[in-house]
This record gives C-alpha cells, sequence and structure tokens, in this order.
C-alpha cells in the first residue's frame, strides 16, 4: 500500500474516495484532507497531523476525543469512529484493503447508473451497505435489463429501478 492510497483515509477516519465532495464536478469539489495542504480550516487535521504527525487519529493516546462527535445533519460524520476504530483494530492498510471493494462498487456505479444527480446517494449506499447487498441490487438490475424489463438505453430508468432495489435494504442507510 503506497502512502498515496494511504491519504484517501483522512484523520478522522473518513475515506475520501467514498465522499461525494470529492466525486463532485463542481467548483467545491473536495481534493481530499491529506491530498493537498489546504486543510487549515480542519481542527482534525490540525491537530491529528500538524500538531501530533499522527497518520489519524486512531494513533492518538487521546483517541477519542470531543472532536469526533458527530456534527448535525451530517451523515457522513457518523463514520468517523466506526473507521477509526477499525484502524485501530487491524491497522490503515488492511482497512485500506477492505474498503477497495466499496471504492470499486462507487466507481462502476457512478460510471453505470450515474446521470450527475446520484453522487451522494451512491455515496451513502457504499459508506453504509455491505458490500455483498450493493452487488445484489446491481445484479438484480443486470437480470432485469438481460429479460427486457428495463431498456438498457433508458438511464433515468436505470438509475431509479437500481435505487428501488437498493433502498429495499435502507435500514442500513442513515437517515
Amino acid at each position: 500500500m503506497d502512502r498515496e492510497e494511504q491519504k484517501l483515509i483522512g484523520a478522522c477516519g473518513l475515506d475520501c474516495y467514498l465522499c461525494p465532495k470529492f466525486h463532485s464536478k463542481d467548483k467545491d469539489k473536495c481534493p481530499g484532507c491529506k491530498l493537498i495542504e489546504m486543510n487549515a480550516w480542519c481542527g482534525i487535521f490540525q491537530c491529528c497531523v500538524l500538531q501530533k504527525y499522527l497518520v489519524t487519529c486512531a494513533d492518538c493516546e487521546e483517541y477519542p476525543c470531543e472532536r469526533l462527535l458527530p456534527l448535525p445533519g451530517q451523515r457522513f460524520h457518523k463514520l468517523r469512529r466506526p473507521n477509526l476504530d477499525r484502524i485501530k483494530e487491524i491497522g490503515i492498510e488492511f482497512m485500506l484493503k477492505e474498503q477497495k471493494a466499496k471504492h470499486s462498487l462507487l466507481k462502476y456505479l457512478l460510471d453505470n447508473y450515474d446521470d450527475g444527480h446520484s453522487i451522494n446517494f451512491y455515496c451513502l449506499v457504499c459508506n453504509f451497505m455491505p458490500v455483498n447487498l450493493i452487488e445484489d441490487a446491481i445484479s438484480e438490475v443486470k437480470k432485469m435489463i438481460a429479460n427486457h424489463q428495463i431498456d438498457s438505453s433508458d438511464l433515468r430508468l436505470k438509475i431509479a429501478t437500481l435505487k428501488s432495489v437498493i433502498k429495499r435494504n435502507s435500514d442500513y442507510l442513515p437517515r
């Protein structure tokens, strides 16, 4: 695992590749907190990386601290503690290996089932749902296309169908 791949995991434990801001086409696209050095705005990054010279908060003697509390209305921040706990348990290299399947699924979803308006939804799905359930949903839609229940050229219908299939497992998705 090279250092650039490790930089996909923020100091706070968030996986930059699974973040909608990382995939945004807008000018507010986030390049990832460790992929550039423009992170002065993030208190967690300042504390962990700039002051303590750590890779993630999981390496800190004070972990967990109040900086990691979820912010109201920010669903992705619920992942910080579980991700950091996983890093603490198995190490960042192994955690990233586990995440690669989710990275591949997100890339596939964005390449094949996105009209520019589904990034946030697919990032939520890949962050919170088990890989096998995402793969099952994709397989179900592929079968519907193969059986001509869905026109393969109708992107909107493909997206709506996939989202409907995924939402059957909405217990995994944060509200």
